[in-house]
């Protein structure tokens, strides 16, 4: 199998239009992969507390009193509310 780079538009109909026709043999087969764009970049702020909450996630120190807050509330999971 080959891989090709181009890029495209989905329509409102769903349909994808490429911006530059391919030169492959005519009438084969392909399988598509869609990578679509952030229709919203994130800005420097966003990615900044992105990356503090993964760092926040590995601390072990973190890791240990979400563990001590999971034990101490672990009574209430008995209380069915989950199952509402």
């Amino acid at each position: 199998m080959e891989a090709v780079k181009v890029m495209g538009t989905i329509d409102e109909r769903g349909q994808l239009t490429l911006d530059q026709p391919l030169e492959l043999v005519e009438n084969s087969r392909v399988e598509v992969i869609i990578l679509v764009q952030d229709a919203f970049p994130r800005s420097n702020e966003a990615l900044l507390w992105e990356n503090s909450l993964s760092a926040m996630a590995e601390d072990p120190d973190i890791q240990s009193e979400i563990a001590d807050i999971n034990e101490e509330f672990a009574i209430a999971e008995t209380d069915g509310l989950a199952h509402l």
